[in-house]
């Protein structure tokens, strides 16, 4: 957290601090978090288990882009996103030889990103009068920010929907497994 005061700003754009508190106010996150800009990093970024802070790129971003963003964010800190990739990465640095822990650790960050873009696209009014979505490289890194139109909306609110379920489907048949091997029938 040291290096991120040393190589950070805080923010000095009134409408971006305004629309931070905005966020969390509508969330109903009433925690300080703080917002820095770093121009070290490519993507934003949210640091800090004891005390969290948002980092920002130094790029310029439209109005609603920086909305989309900072929901982004709010949203990884009010699932906890940081403190249950803590276990996983401890984990990691444990068995940094075993290539199935690697694998286990991707695919739980793969699942909080999308499950993250899930809810934050769920939220977001498709008949808005701009619309944002996500973009990620193949590592499923933020590579930027895309205006979609309102037909595209709806057919990331139609996969979230569709994530939504398969992830319920997947909950179900884990506690069905779990418990018939409890409980097997005799």
């Amino acid at each position: 957290m040291k290096l991120t005061v040393r190589w950070s700003e805080s923010v000095s754009d009134e409408q971006t601090w305004t629309l931070f508190q905005t966020l969390k106010t509508e969330m109903r996150i009433f925690r300080e978090i703080g917002l820095r800009v770093c121009d070290s990093i490519g993507s934003p970024m949210m640091i800090g288990l004891i005390r969290p802070c948002i980092l920002l790129p130094g790029a310029d971003f439209a109005p609603d882009e920086r909305r989309f963003i900072l929901k982004y964010e709010l949203v990884h800190y009010k699932r906890k996103d940081l403190w249950q990739k803590a276990p996983v990465l401890a984990a990691s640095a444990i068995h940094r030889f075993n290539p199935a822990v690697h694998l286990m650790s991707k695919a739980i960050d793969m699942q909080c990103e999308l499950s993250c873009d899930a809810e934050v696209v769920r939220s977001t009014d498709a008949a808005g009068t701009v619309n944002v979505a996500a973009t990620r490289d193949a590592s499923g890194q933020l590579t930027g920010l895309e205006r979609i139109s309102d037909e595209e909306a709806q057919q990331y609110q139609s996969a979230a929907d569709d994530y939504e379920q398969a992830a319920l489907k997947g909950l179900e048949e884990r506690v069905e497994a779990k418990v018939n091997a409890l409980y097997p029938e005799t």
